[in-house]
């Protein structure tokens, strides 16, 4: 589909875009003539450097300027970066070394106490006065030449593993996503999220440098931070995840002439609860929309409809050379708004699971991604996201979406927020239960008035019958719940 690499891309846009500027990061700016410059000087240290061919490379860098420079000088020399986000212990770190079996380590940390400590005797040097290289392994892959890079996953649903993206598979989603939301070398793309995380280097860092746009990041989720950015930059696409959303949905701050020059507002990597659509509506006027991606889908969805109740309700339709099909439980495929399980297939997904064919094969369908999500497509082909297969609760053959039952409760005026899970049942397999965080301690509810406030709205089997009253809802860094 599309017939260039993304350093091809980006060869083409940096001489064409020259003088604007590429990235700007706090008060560090700088244009496309000086990236390029950059990538140049590191691309020669790397040349010297590296003693294996088409090496995997883990990143840990965390100034995200620094970051990116090294990334495209990584591909500069047939390198396969693997980004890590974060300050890592001894043994997350030993955990991405052996998951990735990596040849390299280049971090703005010094980690060889980390190394030592974990018995990796590894060989250290200074790249500059700031990076740091270290020397893992000469093992040399010859499947992997043309892998763009890893992803690496903690295994926060599974062991740690590395998800492998091709260059056509990188091109494919960076630039279908550059394509349907228009991006150019007008725009001024804005970001609070960390540059190292997948979903924002997919969504914004890749696709802002492959179109010439100006790419402005802040590295902070204080609204006050963020609103000023938007304002004084005068950006035109923000991207961030729901929780983000719902900070400024709450600001006295967030007036309409804030958002004055801003045509776009993406979501990603989390449910965006049409609470926080609505409310962010309504302060600025402006509608949410939401892309669907996936660690082995790469972007799958977005939604570019002009219909608010869609972009409240539904991610959008398939991007460019992307397919989707839903399959019941009945391995069918499904009827239009019938829930099922989310496959994807296309140029953009994932080559599959780095070293781990086992693990591979139960994900990977004849060329079919087998995404864990469950959904439905409505009559217009737009995918509605209904929660995590793994997470849905199971009683006596009868499936609960936790988030369906949450987006009820959550509604109840003594409710602030919710987290639904299951727990084992000897007669039903499991039952429905909630952690209730109220609005204010002295106002209570008791399982005969949620179940009264919820039965209209909820079939019988899905309202919780084990409450608790929670100090705090646990959530990841950018606003995700962890779940039971």
């Amino acid at each position: 589909m599309y017939n260039k690499s993304l350093p091809q891309v980006f060869k083409k846009s940096f001489n064409e875009n020259s003088k604007k500027i590429a990235i700007e990061y706090g008060e560090q700016s700088i244009t496309y003539h000086q990236l390029q410059s950059n990538i140049k000087q590191w691309s020669d240290e790397f040349c010297l450097k590296f003693q294996v061919r088409n090496p995997k490379v883990l990143l840990l860098i965390h100034d995200p300027v620094v970051f990116i420079t090294i990334w495209l000088a990584l591909w500069e020399n047939n390198c396969i970066p693997i980004p890590l986000e974060g300050n890592l212990n001894s043994k997350e770190l030993e955990n991405a070394v052996n998951a990735s079996r990596c040849n390299y380590i280049v971090s703005t940390l010094d980690l060889s106490l980390e190394l030592e400590n974990n018995l990796l005797t590894r060989q250290m040097s200074k790249i500059n006065l700031s990076v740091n290289y270290y020397f893992i392994a000469k093992d040399e892959d010859n499947t992997l030449r043309d892998s763009a890079l890893f992803f690496y996953t903690s295994g926060t649903t599974g062991l740690p593993k590395c998800v492998v993206f091709s260059h056509m598979a990188m091109a494919a989603s960076v630039l279908s996503l550059a394509e349907v939301i228009n991006l150019n070398n007008t725009d001024v793309f804005f970001t609070p999220l960390s540059p190292m995380l997948p979903a924002t280097i997919a969504t914004a860092v890749l696709p802002s440098l492959a179109t010439g746009s100006k790419l402005v990041i802040s590295m902070s989720a204080l609204r006050g931070n963020i609103l000023k950015v938007i304002k004084e930059k005068k950006v035109t696409i923000f991207f961030a995840v729901p929780y983000i959303y719902d900070l400024l949905s709450t600001s006295p701050n967030s007036y309409k002439d804030v958002w004055n020059n801003v045509r776009l507002c993406i979501s990603s990597s989390a449910f965006l609860e049409p609470a926080i659509f609505d409310a962010f509506y309504e302060n600025t006027g402006i509608s949410i929309r939401s892309i669907y991606c996936s660690s082995e889908g790469g972007a799958i969805t977005f939604n570019s409809l002009s219909n608010i109740e869609k972009n409240r309700n539904t991610v959008g339709t398939a991007l460019p050379g992307v397919k989707i099909k839903i399959l019941n439980d009945k391995m069918e495929l499904a009827n239009i708004n019938e829930p099922g399980e989310i496959y994807v297939s296309g140029f953009q997904i994932s080559s599959g699971y780095y070293m781990q064919k086992v693990l591979e094969k139960s994900v990977f369908v004849d060329n079919w991604v087998k995404s864990g999500d469950l959904g439905a497509l409505d009559e217009s082909n737009c995918l509605k996201i209904i929660g995590r297969i793994s997470k849905t609760i199971n009683i006596s053959g009868h499936l609960v979406n936790p988030e369906e039952v949450e987006q009820v409760i959550n509604a109840h005026p003594f409710v602030e927020d919710s987290l639904v899970y299951g727990i084992p049942d000897t007669n039903l397999g499991q039952r429905v239960a909630v952690n209730i965080l109220l609005k204010d301690s002295a106002h209570k509810i008791d399982d005969n008035q949620l179940y009264e406030f919820c039965k209209e709205k909820l079939k019988s089997f899905k309202i919780p019958r084990y409450i608790e009253f929670v100090k705090e809802i646990p959530t990841s860094r950018y606003g995700k719940k962890v779940r039971k």
